[in-house]
């Protein structure tokens, strides 16, 4: 029952977003900007268990040439395996992408992690990430490397679009 509900939340969040931006005025995308779609997969481990995740993300650039940092909004579905068992989780995550016009990146997010079982007397956590993201403007391909829970210390890789 609540494998149904964590996907019915994940479907929701993701109509949120397409809906968001089907509220912006359509702009011609050039070479210099990050494509504003990505789906991307990452692992992770602590040690102590190991997650792994994929990821449907929308960035929203500025409208200005100048803009350094961008923001974006990703929800995300995995799993982690422990000593103590397996448990699956969605997580909704809003955060900023720093130097938009470059290929290297420090990419910071903050958002709710809910859990399909009951981990530590709850079902509902904090999300947090901090990492590295290579993505060259006009490019496809994303690496991702960092840390944050719950992914733990995290690779991973996808496609921009």
């Amino acid at each position: 029952m609540k494998s149904k509900k964590l996907l019915f939340l994940l479907c929701l969040s993701l109509w949120m977003v397409n809906s968001i931006n089907a509220q912006e005025e359509t702009e011609k995308k050039s070479d210099s900007s990050i494509n504003k779609n990505a789906i991307y997969g990452s692992v992770g481990t602590a040690g102590v268990y190991f997650s792994a995740t994929a990821y449907y993300e929308r960035m929203f650039l500025g409208k200005h040439e100048n803009v350094k940092n961008s923001f974006f909004a990703r929800a995300g579905y995995g799993g982690v395996a422990s000593w103590g068992g397996n448990w699956s989780y969605l997580l909704v995550q809003g955060g900023i992408l720093t130097n938009a016009k470059g290929k290297s990146h420090f990419e910071g997010a903050l958002g709710l992690v809910f859990f399909s079982e009951e981990v530590y007397d709850s079902s509902v956590g904090p999300a947090i990430s901090a990492g590295y993201r290579n993505q060259k403007p006009g490019k496809s391909f994303i690496f991702r490397a960092g840390a944050g829970y719950p992914e733990a210390l995290y690779v991973g890789v996808g496609f921009g679009f």
